[in-house]
C-alpha cells in the first residue's frame, strides 16, 4: 500500500513545508497531493492556481523524490489558455498527474496523452451500486481509455473536510471494486487527529470516509486497505511526526495490527506471548466471535471467567484442553464461559476495523 501527504503552500510558512516534506520523504511518502482550486471553490485566504508558492512547493517535491498530483477543474484549465497551452504550462512547473476534480473534455484528454501526462479522475464521481450508475461509470472510464494508455489513467477519492459530509465505507468498497475491474489504481484520503483545521475552522479531519474522521490515520489505512485502497493520503495541512510514521508502517506491513488494552490482572509473560503472533479467523468461524488458533498450546490460567462483553479478547485457558492459548474475539456480548479468560479488550479506535478481520485470508495481530 502507498501513502502520500496533502500540502497547502498558501497556507503553510515555506521553511516549515520544506521540512514537512523532507520528513514524509525521508519516511517513505511518495506522492503529494496538491489543489489548485481552493481559491475557485471559495476557501478562505486559498491562493491562485498561478500563484509561484505552488511552482516551490512542487519543485521540493521532485528535490526530494515525490510525484506530484494537482487537483483541477475546468474552470480552471481554462484560465490556462487552451487545452494544449494549459496541460504544457502544468507540465513545466512540475505537474506529474492531473486530478479531474470534475470530467475533463476530450480535448484536455489528448493534449495530456501528447505531453504524456496522467489523469487522476475522481472517484467520487461514479456509482456502480445500481445499473443506471454502473452503466455510467462504465461510459466514463472506457471514454478515458480511449484517450489514454490504461497506466495513465488513477482514480482517487475527493476529501470531506466538513465533519458528516464524508462518504460511506460501502460507497468507497464498491466503487474502488469497480475501478479494480479495470485495474484503476485507486486512492483515499485519511485524517491527522494533530493537525490544525485550516480548510474548514469547524472540522476534524480531512478524510474520505466519515466514519474514520476521528480514526487514527494507521487504523484509517487499515480499514481502508480491507476495502481494496490502493494508497491513502493525509489530507490535512500537516500531520505529526508520530502519525507520519504510524502510516508508514501500516502501508509496509502486510498484517494489520489490533490495539488491545490488557486487562491489569492479565500475566505480563501472557501478554508478551499473545501480541506480536500473526493470526487469522477460521474460515469456519462462527457467527458472533473471531477465532485465532495460531496460539494454541500457550500455558493460560483460568482467570478472571465472568461474561464476555462486545470487543473482549479471549484466551482459553487451562480447561479448555486442546483448545488452550485459542484467541478469541466478541463481536457481540456473550456469556461467561469457564473456559474462557477475558485478558483484555479491543481498543475503541479499532473497533471499526474488526468486522474485516471475519475474513480468514486477512492476517492480523494483536498490540499492546
Amino acid at each position: 500500500m502507498n501513502a502520500g501527504i496533502s500540502l497547502y503552500p498558501d497556507f503553510m510558512d515555506e521553511a516549515a513545508l520544506d521540512r514537512y516534506v523532507r520528513e514524509a520523504a525521508d519516511l517513505g511518502f511518495r506522492h503529494v497531493f496538491l489543489s489548485l482550486i481552493l481559491e475557485e471553490l471559495h476557501f478562505a485566504g486559498a491562493a491562485g492556481p498561478d500563484s509561484p508558492l505552488f511552482d516551490r512547493a512542487m519543485a521540493r517535491c521532485h528535490a526530494a523524490g515525490m510525484t506530484v498530483t494537482a487537483d483541477i477543474n475546468p474552470e480552471v484549465m481554462e484560465g490556462f489558455g487552451s487545452p494544449e497551452a494549459a496541460v504544457a504550462d502544468l507540465k513545466r512547473r512540475g505537474v506529474d498527474i492531473l486530478r479531474a476534480d470534475s470530467a475533463l473534455d476530450e480535448t484536455v484528454l489528448a493534449a495530456l496523452a501528447h505531453a504524456g501526462m496522467g489523469i487522476e479522475l475522481n472517484a467520487a464521481d461514479l456509482d456502480a451500486s445500481t445499473p443506471e450508475g454502473r452503466g455510467k461509470a462504465d461510459g466514463e472510464i472506457k471514454r478515458l481509455l480511449d484517450s489514454l494508455p490504461a497506466e495513465m489513467v488513477r482514480a482517487c477519492f475527493n476529501f470531506y473536510p466538513r465533519t458528516g459530509s464524508g462518504l460511506s465505507l460501502d460507497r468507497v468498497r464498491q466503487t474502488t471494486a469497480f475501478l479494480h475491474t479495470y485495474g484503476i489504481h485507486t486512492a483515499a484520503f485519511v485524517s491527522s487527529l494533530t493537525a490544525p483545521p485550516v480548510l474548514h475552522a469547524h472540522g476534524r479531519g480531512v478524510c474520505t470516509a466519515e466514519c474514520l474522521r476521528d480514526v487514527p490515520p494507521e487504523i484509517a489505512a487499515a480499514v481502508l486497505r480491507c476495502c481494496g485502497i490502493d494508497e491513502v493520503l493525509f489530507g490535512d495541512l500537516t500531520a505529526s511526526h508520530a502519525e507520519l510514521a504510524a502510516l508508514a508502517g501500516c502501508c509496509r506491513d502486510e498484517v494489520l495490527s489490533v490495539p488491545v488494552v490488557f486487562c491489569r490482572d492479565c500475566p505480563e509473560e501472557l501478554r508478551k506471548q499473545l501480541t506480536g503472533v500473526t493470526l487469522s479467523n477460521r474460515e469456519d468461524s462462527p457467527e458472533y466471535i473471531l477465532r485465532a488458533t495460531a496460539t494454541r498450546g500457550i500455558s493460560v490460567p483460568p482467570f478472571r471467567t465472568g461474561p464476555r462483553p462486545r470487543f473482549s479478547v479471549t484466551a482459553d485457558n487451562s480447561r479448555s484442553a486442546q483448545y488452550q492459548g485459542e484467541i478469541q474475539i466478541m463481536l457481540r456480548d456473550m456469556p461467561a464461559c469457564e473456559e474462557a479468560s477475558v485478558i483484555g479488550f479491543v481498543h475503541p479506535d479499532a473497533h471499526v476495523l474488526l468486522p474485516f478481520l471475519t475474513d480468514y485470508r486477512l492476517a492480523f495481530r494483536l498490540i499492546g
